[in-house]
């Protein structure tokens, strides 16, 4: 909810906008707000709202706020549309409705605006507030990606990728996930390097494609950043390096990432690019077998049957191995 983040920021800069007004606090703010937005500006309506939503010379009510976001809305104010939209679809302020979220999102939407469009496309794909249509919302991402939305230009890939809505098309993908990536998302940054690495819409480039997971990673995406740990760790368009290895399973696993932890927990049990820790191991591979990891929970077996890292217990590993065969 990107328009969101910046709104309090921007709050006194757009009633300064809405109305010509010399007045230099919040309070005075509102009062020239209210009284542009009581004689029908639609801007001043939507200043107002905010003003009421964010507290901003006067105290924070979020009825009066929905009330002034609803006029404005009705009035065309595009903003006010795409954020009463969002206050039906978050339930926030307002009971949660997912079809009045809909009609409101489309309103924006059809006046051009990208982030209406992204999240119209949404409903349609999701099928909430309206029936599941993801032709139309294929639609809707290529309008609002169109207008170089990152989000939509990302799903759109996705879409071609994995054929939502739309016939496969790896290189259709490949060129979204690119647009996308250079406007720095994570998320189609690591779906580049998945393109690069198996050779997906572009020729297979193990050095490419660790070059985005690398992006992907540095902003904190675990899953590139398990990616980044693998490449250092078979040498796989970087040169081979099991301590930088070590260093990005750890990130990973920091954030609970199974796979992660337990190749983490195989680098302890050996002395990979790291100091030798049995005890480390076991610990790593019970937080991966507890969250689901298979291959964690046959090592974590192994370690029980040989009292590596924890004393011997048959019991237990019968347990973990079973557990794996599940």
């Amino acid at each position: 909810m990107m328009k969101k983040l910046i709104a309090l920021i921007l709050l006194v800069v757009i009633t300064m906008i809405a109305v010509p007004v010399e007045a230099q606090t919040p309070q005075e703010n509102f009062m020239k707000c209210k009284t542009a937005a009581e004689k029908g500006d639609p801007s001043a309506q939507y200043a107002l709202a905010q003003c009421y939503e964010f507290g901003s010379g006067v105290e924070k009510n979020m009825d009066l706020a929905v009330k002034w976001y609803t006029k404005a809305a009705e009035n065309g104010d595009i903003d006010a549309q795409y954020d009463l939209a969002f206050l039906y679809y978050d339930g926030y302020g307002v009971e949660q409705n997912s079809a009045k979220a809909f009609e409101w999102f489309k309103k924006a939407a059809q006046q051009g605006d990208p982030d209406a469009q992204y999240y119209l496309a949404e409903c349609y794909m999701s099928g909430d507030g309206v029936a599941q249509d993801r032709a139309k919302a294929v639609e809707w991402l290529t309008r609002s990606a169109a207008q170089k939305s990152k989000y939509a230009q990302f799903k759109l890939g996705y879409c071609y990728y994995f054929g939502r809505g739309v016939t496969r098309d790896y290189t259709k993908a490949f060129e979204w996930f690119m647009k996308s990536a250079e406007q720095s998302y994570d998320e189609a940054q690591y779906y580049l390097g998945a393109c690069y690495y198996y050779g997906n819409g572009v020729g297979k480039n193990n050095t490419k494609a660790f070059e985005w997971f690398l992006k992907a990673a540095e902003q904190g995406h675990v899953e590139s950043q398990y990616e980044v740990a693998i490449s250092y760790e078979d040498g796989e368009g970087v040169t081979k390096d099991q301590v930088k290895a070590v260093e990005w399973y750890t990130k990973a696993a920091n954030k609970g990432y199974p796979s992660a932890q337990n190749n983490l927990g195989w680098c302890y049990r050996y002395g990979l690019g790291v100091a030798k820790d049995p005890t480390k191991a076991v610990e790593l591979f019970i937080k991966a077998a507890n969250n689901g990891d298979t291959i964690a929970m046959k090592n974590l077996a192994e370690c029980y049957e040989n009292g590596e890292g924890v004393a011997k217990d048959s019991e237990k590993a019968r347990y973990w191995r079973n557990k794996a065969n599940e």
